[in-house]
């Protein structure tokens, strides 16, 4: 019964997402009328050990631009306050506001597109799959998920941290 719920739940949500031109809908039906199927052919068994990889389908789709408005303007300010609270401890003279980070030569606006959501997606999909490969157990797989993205946020407010340096001591053309 719920294998079937889960067929007919994953395929309306497909069919709906493809003939409205809502992909996420679509992305997300697909993956849930297979593990529908998995669960229906193959068992309870059969079904946790391709979750991972049929979690992983999620992540071939974009981000849908109403999740991408949600958290577009939290990942920019946090990766803009991650490079400010990295240059403090230099010699620069730095100032935040919001989503932009200021030195005496030189400033970066943290858009959506550097907000880091991107990269984001991408760790989570890579931990997915390294602990999954290694048959790490779940409850490791979950703090390595938790890990990744605090780790994502300070790499990419490092490298508009780094952004900031060349732009302030060798001119925008270097930055």
């Amino acid at each position: 019964a719920v294998s079937g719920s889960l067929v007919v739940l994953g395929l309306l949500l497909h069919s709906v997402g493809t003939f409205s031109g809502h992909w996420g809908l679509s992305g997300v039906g697909f993956p849930l009328a297979l593990s529908g199927l998995v669960l229906w052919a193959r068992g309870r068994d059969a079904l946790g050990r391709f979750a991972i990889p049929m979690a992983f389908l999620v992540f071939l789709l974009p981000i849908p631009w109403m999740l991408q408005a949600k958290w577009a303007l939290p990942a920019q300010r946090a990766s803009a306050a991650t490079a400010y609270m990295l240059l403090l401890p230099t010699n620069m003279s730095v100032m935040l506001q919001d989503i932009f980070v200021y030195t005496e030569n030189f400033f970066v606006r943290v858009d959506d597109t550097c907000s880091g959501l991107q990269s984001a997606c991408a760790l989570v999909m890579l931990a997915m799959v390294a602990g999954h490969l290694r048959r790490v157990p779940f409850p490791r797989q979950l703090l390595l998920l938790l890990l990744v993205l605090p780790a994502g946020l300070l790499v990419n407010g490092a490298r508009i941290a780094f952004l900031l340096v060349m732009g302030h001591y060798l001119g925008i053309t270097w930055a």
